[in-house]
């Protein structure tokens, strides 16, 4: 048998940006409180049975699952010949090599069309012009992703890796590459926690002590972390995180206790 339990109260939102998953009700760890209202009804079902006629005192934590459709706007479309020249290295004047020197071909003028960052590079007599290469600090597969998206505008594969999604979040913001920073926030922010691993949400967290303006990226990954504790003692992120900015592992797990309460 269920009851019908009518109360008010008042929920404050811990992200301005995207409501987090985690709502805690009259407390605000991270960001602007804003209000929020919900329409309909919501059927909370009780493990133990309640009594009626009686007032309850206590807290009141409500965990919700907001499952949103991510929709990059204003998203330039694949084209065949962008494809064409990728795939078949067409006229390609330049290489991108990665990490574990892996070399990727492609052009220059694709490059210099997504980034004034890059464009300016490749009109100065440096290394890399003469060389007719630059070396990112990337894997194989984070270049291979890169090209994807400045020549094809294709996501697949930061949609489904996260190491992938953060080294293109990084790269991005490093050359200012036109779109690439915000298109993979985006994906961070709209993703379920079992998407992550642990090790993606240390060095997500770590990124934005970096890069201001990004409190709903911290607050994700702070969110993950909560949510993959199990995993911490073979976290080699987190062993790093700890060895070379402890002040910065205590701050984190300091937030991750505070937003229990």
């Amino acid at each position: 048998m269920y009851y019908c339990i009518l109360t008010n109260f008042n929920i404050t939102v811990l992200s301005c940006v995207e409501m987090s998953p985690s709502v805690f009700v009259g407390r605000t760890v991270i960001g602007e409180s804003m209000t929020v209202a919900f329409q309909d009804e919501v059927k909370v079902e009780f493990k133990e049975p309640i009594q009626t006629n009686l007032t309850y005192i206590g807290k009141l934590t409500i965990e919700m699952l907001i499952i949103r459709e991510m929709v990059f706007q204003d998203f330039p479309r694949e084209t065949a010949i962008g494809r064409e020249i990728l795939e078949n290295g067409l006229q390609s004047d330049f290489e991108i090599i990665a990490e574990d020197d892996s070399r990727f071909k492609c052009n220059k003028v694709f490059l210099a069309g997504c980034s004034k960052a890059l464009a300016g590079m490749l009109e100065m007599d440096c290394k890399e012009t003469k060389e007719k290469a630059m070396k990112l600090g990337m894997s194989g597969k984070g270049v291979e992703a890169l090209l994807k998206f400045i020549y094809l505008s294709n996501v697949d594969d930061p949609m489904e890796h996260p190491r992938v999604a953060l080294e293109l979040m990084e790269v991005g913001n490093q050359y200012d590459i036109l779109g690439l920073e915000k298109t993979m926030k985006d994906i961070f922010l709209g993703q379920r926690y079992d998407w992550f691993d642990i090790d993606t949400a240390v060095l997500l967290y770590n990124w934005t002590l970096k890069v201001e303006g990004n409190e709903d990226l911290k607050w994700k990954a702070i969110q993950v972390f909560k949510s993959n504790l199990g995993d911490l003692e073979g976290s080699v992120e987190f062993d790093k995180l700890m060895k070379e900015f402890p002040q910065a592992a205590k701050k984190f797990i300091t937030l991750c206790f505070a937003s229990y309460h």
